[in-house]
């Protein structure tokens, strides 16, 4: 750019624009059109620093998520520590806390079952120790399902043990709970019967029986679909 164009200059300009019969020094065109060719020049230059920086992210996530992949297939994926009834059992102390229709075992499991796998895709970690497995009602966590009852209160105690092992998880209880204690339980049945997941772990991929391990792998890329 030659030199630079004043505020008086700026007007000018605006005012041959608005009457192009008005004169007008060609020298200053001649700089508007070398400033004009230098903002352009910046825009550019600056596009293609946010092109390396966008390739450069992609290239990143890309092996954070083969090292992910690999984590999964492995079988090495972290875990949070805690039990799934200790865990179950902090889900239903929230859900006996609100209005809730119909609580029962199942639907206690489903949320559950819906809270392992968006633990478990947006954290990379398992929820609890205890894997699901597809049966022919849905997804099930056995030990959560034979230990619980959903008639008897869970005690102030057994909330406040989970809130100190780990607060996060307990605040995730709190949130499910809100979020899903009106949703039908054949609602959620249906969502959950109809994912890869639940199709992949049925008895018709595990020569015709039920209780197949409901894989981290299938889960995070289902839950990825979603999104």
């Amino acid at each position: 750019m030659k030199r630079k164009i004043n505020l008086p200059e700026l007007e000018q300009l605006k005012q041959f624009v608005l009457d192009p019969a008005r004169p007008i020094d060609p020298d200053l065109v001649s700089s508007l059109a070398d400033f004009n060719a230098a903002v352009v020049k910046a825009m550019l230059k600056r596009q293609e620093g946010l092109v390396r920086k966008m390739n450069s992210l992609e290239r990143k996530n890309n092996r954070l998520t083969k090292r992910e992949q690999e984590a999964i297939e492995a079988g090495l994926i972290k875990q949070t520590g805690l039990d799934s009834y200790e865990v179950a059992k902090a889900l239903l102390y929230q859900l006996q806390h609100l209005k809730t229709y119909r609580l029962t075992r199942t639907k206690v499991v489903f949320i559950l079952y819906e809270m392992y796998a968006s633990w478990l895709v947006s954290k990379q970690e398992r929820l609890f120790d205890e894997q699901p497995v597809a049966t022919e009602w849905g997804p099930q966590f056995w030990r959560v399902y034979k230990r619980m009852n959903v008639m008897i209160p869970v005690s102030d105690e057994d909330w406040r043990d989970l809130a100190s092992k780990n607060p996060g998880v307990a605040q995730f209880c709190r949130n499910a709970a809100r979020k899903y204690y009106d949703y039908a339980e054949k609602k959620l049945q249906k969502t959950f019967k109809e994912s890869l997941p639940y199709k992949n772990a049925s008895k018709e991929k595990n020569d015709g029986k039920w209780n197949k391990e409901i894989t981290d792998q299938d889960i995070i890329s289902w839950k990825k679909s979603q999104s």
